[in-house]
């Protein structure tokens, strides 16, 4: 087989030392009124850490759907399951522990680890998700609704900051339609570039104008 156990990641000690991850404010924050602090004791259910690859990872990956894609390939159609992906592509049993046991020692719950091992969800309170990430979370009011996210971006322990992509659900803001109906008709002038990955998105009107 080509599929090798993945290799640890997480070098040393997950101690107190910290890395900020850059634009992991939800930009809406920014142009929302700060109405202030959000309780402590606010239950914040599934959140995640979100594991990346490494660079081997990633090209063996890419290499794979290419081959999957190619009938010439032995590997055309050759699907993976779940815990094959997680064999090939996720992260090692060791680091997965190591990270579960930084969740329980900052006080979350740790919910569930993805049957792919690039994901663990967890669950706790504000206090202890400000805490962990080093940050305020405050709610904020736009367009007539509150939400909550945090204040400025988030940071993680030096340890953990290579091999995660990003933490999920520390904000309650969600991806909003750029879908309008006028005189009947669906109109969008959406921009969908992602400011993290610069990838760029279709709105279904796209694919219409695309492929007809």
């Amino acid at each position: 087989s080509l599929a090798q156990k993945p290799q640890s990641r997480i070098a040393g000690e997950i101690t107190s030392q910290r890395v900020v991850m850059p634009k992991s404010q939800p930009p809406r924050a920014t142009f929302a009124t700060d109405k202030g602090s959000l309780a402590p004791q606010t239950q914040l259910g599934s959140m995640s850490l979100v594991f990346s690859r490494s660079a081997a990872q990633e090209a063996d990956l890419q290499a794979l759907i290419a081959a999957q894609q190619n009938p010439a390939s032995p590997q055309y159609h050759a699907w993976l399951t779940p815990d094959q992906f997680a064999a090939r592509f996720g992260m090692s049993d060791a680091d997965i522990a190591e990270a579960e046991t930084w969740l329980e020692q900052q006080g979350f719950t740790v919910e569930a680890v993805a049957r792919s091992k690039n994901r663990i969800t967890f669950s706790g309170t504000a206090a202890q998700a400000e805490a962990a990430f080093s940050v305020q979370l405050h709610n904020y009011q736009t367009d007539g609704t509150t939400h909550f996210a945090p204040a400025a971006d988030i940071s993680l322990p030096a340890a953990l900051s290579p091999v995660v992509q990003a933490v999920t659900n520390l904000s309650n803001f969600r991806p909003r339609s750029h879908m309008r109906v006028q005189q009947g008709q669906l109109v969008s002038k959406p921009k969908f570039t992602s400011g993290q990955t610069g990838n760029h998105f279709l709105t279904p009107a796209d694919i219409e104008t695309i492929y007809d």
